[in-house]
């Protein structure tokens, strides 16, 4: 008799189970589950496909009998990939199709990314954020620069002295497998992603407009001033807002710039080309012409929030993403699959656990102290 497991169960189980947080209670709990069924369910490597639209028969079977499904097949299969994929894991174990992670080199793991960031002065003074203590680390153009507890730098000026000193630029740069957050004199906060950097004022005093520019990937929740608009530049675009919630992801290595909106409204523009945003919309940006497409926001900030999510995403996407958090080098050799991921994968864990995302694409990897070389 197959164990009384509900659907979130199921499917945190599953979850826990590929990202390597499972306990070993909760594992056995899983194991019954998969137990329940006999031998010939796993073994026939050859007919993984089969194999797998068992495991979704069986696990719609269960989730019916709690209530009816009325969501389109397709939506209910993306829903359920973490489950599927990380199940996955488990039997892929048994009919020895999975690939293993090979550690080589003095390095045998890498740590996830953290608080980490340079801040380059208007005089061209750089100081190691990760490194410097807290409390007051500079102070510009009657203006207070202070770090925080939690990966955080905070800016609060005089106006007074602003009006006789002026105001310079300042530069905050995160690393690969660095993170950053950045709270401007107007109350405005920016969370910056992995290996990108932001140039902005020191105070937006004696400015008409607030404007900053980005490289890489930033999420900002912008304070409103309608007499001071607030401007984001990027590679390919101009972003201007009164104040919003907002995601930019530009990093050079992606073929397009994405931006998505969660409050508020944009402004884009590109050369002679200009669209607005509403809240739930994503541009896409191709450096020639903006596309308006519905957002997923939990996607589009998963970064933000702790985790990475793919939608129907390519193995060479998922592993620019892993690679500016890991600080990784990634080499490829042989055909690519096709095949694309829908799941979640927690930003703390290790490489070795996130690496578990490969097996779900059935490709041979080897990790030589930062560098991965993946063939297939």
């Amino acid at each position: 008799m197959k164990p009384m497991i509900s659907q979130s169960e199921l499917e945190e189980l599953a979850y826990k189970y590929q990202i390597g947080t499972i306990t070993a209670a909760e594992k056995l709990l899983l194991d019954e589950w998969y137990g329940a069924h006999d031998d010939s369910f796993f073994y026939h490597s050859d007919e993984r496909g089969i194999v797998q639209h068992r495991m979704w028969n069986d696990i719609r079977n269960a989730i019916s009998k709690k209530r009816k499904l009325k969501l389109w097949p397709k939506l209910v299969a993306a829903a359920c990939i973490v489950l599927i994929s990380g199940v996955a894991l488990y039997f892929t174990s048994k009919d020895k199709v999975s690939s293993e992670t090979i550690f080589t080199g003095t390095l045998k793991d890498i740590n996830p990314g953290s608080n980490k960031a340079i801040l380059v002065l208007s005089d061209g003074k750089r100081i190691d954020l990760t490194t410097s203590n807290g409390g007051n680390i500079a102070y510009q153009s009657g203006t207070e620069i202070k770090k925080l507890n939690g990966g955080t730098l905070e800016y609060t000026s005089s106006n007074s002295e602003i009006k006789k000193a002026g105001t310079g630029f300042n530069t905050i740069e995160t690393p690969v497998g660095g993170e950053y957050k950045l709270i401007l004199p107007d109350g405005s906060m920016i969370w910056l992603n992995s290996s990108s950097s932001l140039r902005y004022p020191v105070s937006f005093d004696n400015r008409e407009t607030r404007e900053v520019e980005l490289k890489g990937e930033a999420y900002f929740e912008i304070a409103k001033n309608p007499s001071h608009p607030f401007i984001v530049r990027s590679r390919t675009q101009k972003i201007t807002v009164l104040g919003t919630h907002f995601n930019v992801n530009s990093y050079d290595d992606e073929p397009e710039t994405n931006t998505a909106l969660l409050e508020g409204a944009i402004s884009l523009f590109n050369g002679s080309i200009s669209k607005k945003l509403e809240p739930g919309e994503r541009s896409v940006n191709n450096g020639k012409d903006i596309k308006i497409t519905k957002a997923n926001l939990s996607q589009d900030i998963a970064w933000k929030n702790g985790y990475f999510e793919f939608q129907e995403t390519d193995l060479k996407t998922v592993m620019r993403q892993i690679s500016r958090w890991y600080g990784l080098r990634v080499s490829y050799s042989g055909k690519m699959p096709t095949k694309r991921f829908t799941g979640k994968i927690g930003r703390e864990l290790k490489l070795s656990s996130a690496l578990k995302i490969l097996r779900y694409f059935e490709v041979n990897f080897t990790v030589s102290d930062n560098d991965i070389y993946i063939n297939n």
